[in-house]
């Protein structure tokens, strides 16, 4: 019984790889190794800067939240600039 699927060998698929590879082809240069660096830094500074913020507006409106529900002279405008 025959289910109409093909099965090939992966040498069907794709060619031949090369036959001698300079070891300097893959080794990464010191420019690449700077950019990575810098690329990893302005990652790991976007994800800190991020991480505060989220931190700050969470405190600032659970402290907006907190005051309009104490009651004082201006509790109302502090409750609705926490809601949005």
């Amino acid at each position: 019984m025959e289910t109409g699927v093909t099965v090939r060998s992966d040498d069907a698929l794709y060619p031949p790889g090369p036959e001698v590879v300079p070891a300097e082809l893959t080794r990464p240069t010191r420019s690449y190794k700077l950019r990575a660096w810098l690329a990893m830094a302005a990652l790991l500074g976007f994800v800190a800067l991020y991480v505060t913020l989220a931190g700050w507006f969470s405190w600032l409106a659970y402290r907006l939240v907190r005051d309009g529900l104490r009651g004082g002279q201006h509790a109302a405008l502090g409750f609705i600039a926490a809601v949005p």
